[in-house]
């Protein structure tokens, strides 16, 4: 009989977990549980909770549980409410001690170490946290800009995150929110790129669209070209990937070729201007197939941000088409972002057509088209059945050139 009482003591302490910690607690005192969610939600209260009550309780928790590192952590926080800062310490340490991942004591172990400039072992818990307790990363944010201020620090920061792929996302989510932490965003790639560390184009392209979003081009563009590698460093011309020989990385100053319904795009390899299956990258001539797949579109998949000078510029595209049905024309166009202005517009020709070349002259004005983008569109079009794309729009070569006098 005592059993079965027991049995359903714990049984309605863990019901009542959530919508009544203290009731839970009076039912079963051996709920450890329903202690930690007592105690947690007074102390999260707004007003003065009886904090000797509370001490007490954890107390006697601690001691029919003694190894139970959260509530050596519940007592650390307990013990700086009443303003008894290094017994608090002490017992963060020592709930660390029994588990290393306890989530409590290393938030309030980071905030120490943070407050007395110990930068390093303020990262080495982040590090953890990163890995362990993402849902409170956010906890830690705040503090990112205060420690990577210190180079050292920056160096262990790098050092600790550039293994991880999702940790270095994470990290660089955190600093592109804030226009004031890109630098150190920028400053932890460059980094990494030092080190060797690779597959760094996803936080590269998230801090250049960041830095593009807070109209900082000529910083977003030498970021850019600065993670390029030998190959397409070396790369020449006003258009990047000209004649698509490169997979893109995805970077606004690249290719970007975005999923649209009613489209698929794909680099293919020409033999004697024919597309052929074959799309090793490492062949030399290559194109982009644009394919319409019998659909309404209003087309907006494929762009490039570029930084032009101020002065006369010639856009040439050559292209093929394969049955190319267009109930609007597509079009190619260089247009400036920050006015919308469409400096050059190049018609693609419906039909089948092999190799045409078109041409079109602009000038890029001394004020207001700091920043370009080049694109494919098509003009507003009723999404009906009867408007419907079909065929393919093969890109060869799109390509920029300065007029000189």
């Amino acid at each position: 009989m005592a059993v079965s009482l027991a049995v359903l003591a714990s049984a309605a302490s863990n019901l009542l977990l959530q919508s009544s910690p203290s009731l839970a607690h009076r039912v079963n005192p051996l709920n450890v549980e329903a202690r930690i969610a007592l105690v947690a939600r007074q102390i999260g209260k707004a007003g003065a909770p009886d904090i000797e009550a509370l001490s007490q309780i954890v107390s006697a928790g601690i001691r029919t549980a003694p190894a139970d590192a959260r509530l050596v952590s519940l007592l650390g926080l307990v013990r700086q409410q009443q303003g008894r800062n290094q017994d608090a310490q002490k017992l963060f340490r020592r709930s660390l001690a029994l588990l290393p991942t306890e989530i409590q004591a290393l938030l309030q172990r980071f905030l120490f170490h943070v407050e007395r400039q110990d930068y390093s072992s303020a990262v080495r818990i982040a590090d953890l946290v990163s890995r362990r307790w993402l849902k409170h990363w956010p906890v830690l944010e705040p503090y990112l800009a205060v420690i990577l201020s210190d180079e050292t620090a920056m160096r262990e920061t790098a050092m600790r995150f550039a293994r991880s792929r999702h940790g270095k996302s994470l990290l660089i989510t955190s600093l592109v929110k804030q226009p004031e932490t890109l630098n150190m965003a920028t400053r932890l790639v460059a980094i990494w790129q030092q080190q060797g560390i690779e597959d760094l184009w996803p936080a590269t392209n998230q801090i250049t669209r960041r830095l593009v979003a807070e109209k900082r081009y000529a910083e977003a563009y030498i970021l850019f070209r600065s993670m390029l590698d030998d190959q397409r460093g070396g790369e020449t011309g006003y258009v990047f990937n000209a004649d698509f020989r490169s997979q893109p990385t995805g970077n606004p100053f690249d290719w970007q070729f975005k999923k649209q319904a009613g489209v698929s795009m794909r680099i293919v390899r020409l033999v004697n201007n024919n597309i052929n299956q074959d799309t090793d990258p490492g062949r030399d001539d290559r194109a982009l197939q644009i394919k319409f797949l019998d659909n309404p579109v209003q087309f907006e998949a494929l762009n490039q941000l570029m930084r032009l000078v101020p002065g006369d510029y010639d856009l040439a595209a050559t292209y093929q088409t394969t049955e190319l049905r267009a109930p609007k024309p597509l079009f190619l166009s260089v247009e400036c972002i920050d006015s919308g202005i469409k400096l050059a517009v190049l018609p693609f020709e419906s039909g089948t057509y092999k190799l045409n070349t078109v041409s079109n002259e602009f000038r890029i004005p001394p004020q207001g088209c700091a920043l370009q983008r080049i694109h494919v569109f098509n003009e507003f079009l009723a999404r009906s059945w009867s408007n419907r794309y079909s065929g393919r729009l093969t890109l060869d070569r799109i390509v920029i050139r300065k007029l000189e006098g």
